[in-house]
């Protein structure tokens, strides 16, 4: 996949823990879809 313009990967998460598990699985998704886009 070629783009012309940057991509952003955008996680949104709401939980009220420290850290929550919503933000530890936006983390893990946004580095997997780093990971995937920079080996294509």
């Amino acid at each position: 996949m070629f783009a012309t313009t940057p991509l952003r990967i955008v996680a949104v998460s709401a939980g009220l823990s420290q850290p929550s598990s919503t933000r530890l699985l936006a983390d893990r998704l946004a580095a997997a879809t780093r990971e995937r886009l920079a080996a294509e």
